[in-house]
């Protein structure tokens, strides 16, 4: 026990179980133990961030919520160095005739697509790479895309590694990614063929409900992989484990 009442009070309101958002205030990601930690899952009509470095699983997670987005409406991928295949897309449960996806380039270019897409009211999940510092992207440019995913009740997700302070401070939701178990069919090593691994998440930010829950969800790699032996399933090409476990 403290000496001031009020902080004890303040220690025994954090440590409750967020109390679940209203059912159309989320967009639940079908993961259990992460909508738990997100009050029922991601706030529709705001940003959220998916934070950590390359093989984190920010991708895995960018793709769950265009999954969820494609099954109940449209979706809107916007792509600059990386690329993710159609048939990985598929994989991770992503309905592809429902999925705009939209090369563009530089950060500029990121963040003006992010603009018109958000402000047409089609999409109902919008994901983008974090764009790199430069000048013309600071918080005006943040709040405005805020502001634009509030009216319209799009998720603008962005997911790559440190964030810029302004897109901190606008973002609703921040949520921090790391790499945990990491399972292998057979022997690991240099050649070992990678089975499926844990992305450990953390709530570092949440406008409505208590920060620092955690969640553990486990998947396996989007791309199909040839499947031998009694088990081949040649109709599917490999992609209903993932599709399976990713829709979960």
């Amino acid at each position: 026990m403290s000496a001031n009442p009020a902080f004890d009070a303040l220690r025994e309101l954090l440590a409750r179980p967020p109390e679940p958002l209203p059912g159309d205030a989320v967009l639940p990601s079908g993961i259990p133990a992460l909508d738990l930690a997100l009050a029922g899952g991601f706030p529709r009509g705001s940003i959220v961030t998916l934070e950590g470095p390359p093989s984190s699983g920010a991708s895995a997670l960018a793709a769950r919520l265009l999954a969820q987005a494609t099954h109940e409406g449209l979706g809107a991928l916007l792509q600059s160095d990386g690329r993710l295949s159609a048939l990985g897309l598929a994989a991770a449960g992503i309905r592809l005739e429902r999925l705009a996806i939209v090369p563009v380039e530089g950060p500029l270019g990121i963040v003006r697509a992010a603009d018109i897409l958000i402000r047409s009211g089609t999409f109902s999940v919008v994901a983008i790479p974090v764009p790199r510092r430069v000048r013309g992207i600071g918080a005006a440019a943040w709040n405005r895309l805020s502001r634009l995913a509030q009216r319209t009740r799009t998720v603008l997700a962005v997911s790559g590694i440190d964030p810029p302070e302004e897109l901190c401070a606008a973002a609703a939701v921040r949520l921090g990614l790391a790499i945990g178990n990491v399972r292998f069919a057979g022997p690991s090593g240099l050649f070992g063929e990678l089975a499926g691994y844990d992305i450990e998440t953390c709530v570092h930010k949440h406008r409505r409900a208590a920060p620092g829950g955690r969640a553990t969800v486990q998947c396996e790699p989007f791309e199909p992989r040839p499947r031998w032996g009694k088990d081949d399933r040649s109709d599917d090409l490999g992609l209903g484990a993932s599709a399976r476990n990713l829709r979960r």
